[in-house]
């Protein structure tokens, strides 16, 4: 990571779970991160905690559902440091209903969030890239909902956005190949992750348990013995990875291999990562429950 110290990394969703914890490795390798979210609140508080480090952790408030305030952003970044070397897209969002019965206008934020704002950064980062003649890396932080539709119905359109977000990191590499243009692409899908996003949501573990039941031995066929009862399963929020029954990721997990993916030579490039937690015995809770598209 040393060819990196000192240069500059933009990270969306840079204030909460994995994004923060993202900002903060690449503040210790010695980077200058430019920590993109919403509200500064959460922000000051990683900053504070990161003064004495190696790099630089500069939060930026913008609404990345403003095309406007995003190419302000870069704009503001390009003046106070020229080069960036560095793109991560984090930040996303979802919608709570199914396909058939969701409000069709609840997919614009999902679509704003998860498919425009990050192609718009990923454009606005190639243009000052190539402006300032830099190597750089663009990263983009999917899911397995990337690659398979869940069995969540919740999850659906999330999914539909997130295979659209791994297209755009295919769209650009080949358009870099076809220019002869020397930036990396890479996609990274982690699956069931501590990040907090589950007690953000509200999600109780009745609910899980009746989408296990439901969708699970009815629609996909899972027998009804491996699925768990209410007293193995009481926990809500991010507390449902704590009671042995669903898997899930350390932020850390995911890091470090954004970290892997930055730290290869220029001539290697790393173009999908799809990552889930290793646990034989409730694996099916965990990518068995994704149908292949």
């Amino acid at each position: 990571m040393e060819k990196w110290e000192g240069k500059v990394a933009i990270v969306t969703g840079g204030s909460l779970g994995i994004g923060a914890e993202c900002c903060k490795t690449l503040v210790d390798y010695g980077m200058i991160v430019i920590a993109v979210a919403r509200t500064k609140l959460k922000m000051r508080h990683i900053e504070k905690s990161l003064e004495n480090s190696k790099g630089r952790y500069i939060p930026r408030v913008c609404n990345l559902f403003n095309e406007k305030d995003i190419i302000n952003l870069f704009s503001s970044i390009e003046k106070e440091f020229g080069a960036i070397h560095v793109l991560v897209n984090m930040a996303s969002t979802g919608t709570m209903g199914n396909l058939m019965n969701d409000l069709d206008y609840l997919w614009d934020a999902t679509m704003e969030l998860n498919v425009v704002a990050p192609a718009l950064c990923c454009k606005l980062a190639i243009e000052n890239m190539q402006k300032y003649n830099v190597k750089g890396h663009l990263i983009n932080i999917g899911g397995t909902a990337s690659y398979y539709t869940s069995i969540f119905p919740s999850m659906h359109f999330y999914s539909l956005s997130k295979f659209i977000l791994r297209a755009i990191g295919d769209g650009l590499r080949a358009e870099f190949r076809a220019n002869n243009i020397d930036i990396r692409v890479t996609h990274i899908g982690p699956g069931h992750c501590k990040t907090g996003a589950m007690s953000r949501s509200g999600l109780t573990a009745r609910a899980m348990l009746n989408v296990f039941e439901e969708y699970g031995t009815k629609t996909y066929g899972m027998s009804p013995e491996v699925i768990p009862d209410d007293s193995n399963l009481n926990m809500d929020g991010d507390e449902i990875y704590e009671c042995d029954v669903l898997p899930a990721l350390e932020k850390s997990d995911v890091v470090d291999y954004i970290v892997q993916a930055l730290e290869l030579p220029l001539g290697a490039e790393i173009m999908d990562i799809i990552m889930k937690p290793t646990d034989r015995r409730h694996s099916i809770y965990e990518t068995d429950l994704y149908v292949k598209s």
